[in-house]
């Protein structure tokens, strides 16, 4: 027989109507186990349904295991939880200890075979729901997003949140605009993260508008923000709870960029410099930094693209035998490339015979555009015409699969894949449209007498040169160097950066 109960009250943050309030559910709660004549203890919280680990389910369910209460109460299933997980270990609780779970609608007696199939039964139903509230306020916020409306708590350093009405909040610069702009400054002038901070400590800069220490990774987090080039990106962080704590996770595969949303601190120029700077320092070994010998961080393995270290043995440099890490059903697999090892010399006499050879070609093609003809430059229009059409169809295909999503005709996980590659591909239409109307006939006859004279330069000096600093002048010419070694013949390719 039923005589004290406990009521259990939640409200999710993400619950917008009022019917769930915490005040609604105790009411009727209230009214409905007076009118029973049962007493009872409350417990009420705002917690989501997810979070196994909310402060008063964990008292309650304690006191239940303590046999205090002859039922458990709430207006409905999914105020104990949406997770099948959870909601089986709750059953268990009240399973062992003989207590009933009673909600607005029915009581289950856990001792029932029936009844526990039918609580179950209700529990799938609620986690359904869940999924498909939480889809939809997820679609609300990126609509929101796309309207360039601002939906995170906190600005980055440099913004403030101007706020119109309640639904639209937009990022406005603000006086600490000048440290962003300096950060990347002094990364694009060849500082380290390390050396800004002391830079910026040592004049004494710090955010008069946002609380917050100036260290490496703050300044981390500012170079790789998109938001400062005036894009809002949203779904790029997620936070979840752990052991009763907000875990912030990165890495998350729905992330959606909705660009020119805002007033940009800086510009996509310079913000795909820095990137650029990261990608080559993060990419590359310490000992790869700075360098010691002629070809430290150039040479790639053309089997399975590892960059090469050079290793001394015995007075020998050489490019030594490497493995190759790879992930197989999760699990994260070491496997020895069959390209074999050989002496930095031979490679690199390879390299200055390809530089060679390739003076002779330059020299080939600038004889072509010494002097340019009406077909040279009717060419040139007609590839100007044909990349502003394709960064218009690029552009068009973005904006489709963006509302192709906000529709649920693509996942999050489609969407982010296709405006990855279509931003990577509109990017470099941009760069390659504006190298052809910036460049005539003269000015590209210029530019590749430049470059030829500074590789023969580079040649006719290298003999009286450092290994740092012959390092430093192929890299100025060379983007990568593929090498392969099979045993029997070495195999060198050069990428050329011009």
């Amino acid at each position: 027989m039923i005589k004290h109960v406990c009521i259990y009250c939640r409200r999710s943050r993400d619950e917008l109507d009022d019917r769930l309030s915490i005040e609604n559910q105790k009411k009727h709660m209230i009214e409905f186990v007076e009118e029973k004549g049962w007493t009872y203890d409350i417990f009420a919280e705002n917690e989501s349904s997810m979070d196994f680990t909310r402060p008063k389910l964990q008292t309650m369910l304690d006191k239940v295991r303590n046999n205090e209460y002859d039922a458990v109460t709430c207006t409905e299933l999914s105020r104990l939880s949406r997770d099948e997980l959870d909601l089986t270990i709750i059953q268990r609780i009240l399973y062992e200890t003989n207590t009933i779970l009673v909600t607005l609608e029915r009581a289950y007696d856990l001792s029932n075979p029936l009844d526990r199939f039918v609580q179950g039964l209700d529990g799938l139903l609620s986690q359904l729901e869940y999924g498909k509230t939480k889809a939809r306020l997820q679609r609300g916020m990126l609509d929101s997003v796309k309207q360039g409306n601002y939906v995170s708590s906190q600005a980055p350093i440099g913004y403030s949140i101007h706020k119109v009405d309640s639904k639209h909040r937009y990022l406005v610069p603000n006086d600490d605009k000048y440290i962003v702009e300096l950060v990347f400054q002094l990364y694009l002038d060849g500082m380290t993260m390390r050396e800004i901070v002391k830079e910026l400590h040592k004049r004494g800069i710090s955010p008069k508008c946002k609380q917050v220490i100036m260290g490496q990774d703050v300044i981390s987090e500012m170079l790789r923000n998109q938001k400062y080039c005036g894009d809002n990106v949203f779904g790029k962080t997620v936070t979840k709870k752990l052991n009763g704590k907000n875990i912030v996770e990165r890495g998350n595969k729905d992330v959606l960029i909705i660009p020119n949303t805002h007033e940009p601190i800086i510009s996509r120029e310079v913000f795909e410099k820095a990137q650029e700077i990261r990608k080559s320092r993060r990419n590359k070994p310490a000992g790869l930094r700075r360098p010691k010998h002629e070809l430290s961080g150039l040479v790639y393995c053309s089997k399975c693209g590892t960059l090469l270290t050079v290793k001394r043995h015995n007075g020998i440099v050489r490019f030594g035998s490497h493995s190759k890490m790879s992930a197989i059903d999760g699990y994260r697999v070491t496997k020895k490339c069959p390209c074999k090892s050989c002496k930095q010399q031979i490679v690199l006499e390879q390299v200055f015979n390809k530089l060679n050879e390739h003076i002779e070609e330059l020299e080939q093609y600038r004889d072509k555009i010494k002097e340019p003809s009406n077909d040279l430059e009717q060419s040139k229009l007609e590839k100007i015409k044909g990349k502003r059409k394709q960064i218009k169809q690029t552009e068009s295909k973005i904006q489709r699969v963006q509302e192709g999503y906000l529709q649920a005709i693509f996942t999050s996980g489609q969407a982010k894949e296709q405006v990855t590659q279509l931003n990577t591909l509109l990017d470099t239409l941009r760069n390659e449209l504006k190298q052809l109307e910036t460049m005539n006939a003269q000015s590209e006859y210029d530019y590749v007498s430049g470059i030829i004279e500074r590789m023969k330069q580079f040649i006719r000096g290298k003999a009286m040169m450092k290994a740092n600093e012959i390092n430093t002048s192929l890299a100025s010419f060379i983007n990568k160097i593929l090498y392969d070694n099979d045993g029997n013949t070495i195999t060198i390719n050069i990428i050329w950066k011009s």
